[in-house]
């Protein structure tokens, strides 16, 4: 049997126990806690999720969202970078949707602070609203768009579509510029 059939086969068995302790909830036989979230297939009373002790709304949203990904032919793919995650690792965490490496890299951003993550994607609206008001020139903002790219890369942040899209448009307008600036 391979790693992955191992690991559905663990999966559905913790599924079932799953399912099986939230029927307990529903039937009392277990204890709630309460919890304001996302509904997950709990039971929601009055505006909150209601979770059984000690069981998660993430693990009752993972583990069905990991059964799915076999049925796509996406387990074991890094949602991320696209890369394999490694065998070990989906032995350890069955329900793993990033590889080490982009996980790492989450959890960096994360030790970040709220704080701080907010500084550097406010310097980026910020940044994006003066480039898109200056007109002409604002090739001449290349080197700081740079430099912010920079730091969300230094802090493990990923670099959005939009923001690579004005990077490398800032790029061509600054080439254009400097070949405008050569003598014929």
């Amino acid at each position: 049997m391979s790693i992955h059939e191992l690991n559905r086969a663990k999966l559905q068995e913790r599924l079932q126990e799953l399912t099986s302790r939230l029927d307990a909830c529903e039937t009392g036989s277990e204890t709630w806690t309460q919890r304001i979230g996302p509904d997950d297939g709990s039971v929601r009373q009055g505006g909150e999720l209601l979770v059984c002790a000690d069981q998660t709304p993430e693990t009752m949203a993972e583990v069905p969202a990991a059964l799915s990904r076999f049925d796509s032919g996406t387990y074991g793919q890094c949602m991320l970078c696209g890369e394999t995650i490694s065998a070990a690792r989906l032995e350890r965490v069955p329900t793993a949707t990033l590889c080490a490496g982009c996980a790492s890299s989450v959890a960096r951003t994360r030790a970040l602070g709220e704080e701080t993550r907010m500084d550097i994607y406010e310097k980026k609206a910020e940044l994006l609203a003066r480039i898109n008001a200056a007109g002409e020139e604002r090739h001449e903002m290349l080197p700081e768009l740079q430099s912010l790219v920079s730091e969300l890369e230094s802090h493990g942040n990923t670099i959005s579509a939009n923001l690579k899209y004005m990077l490398a448009e800032l790029e061509d307008e600054a080439r254009e510029a400097d070949m405008d600036n050569f003598p014929v």
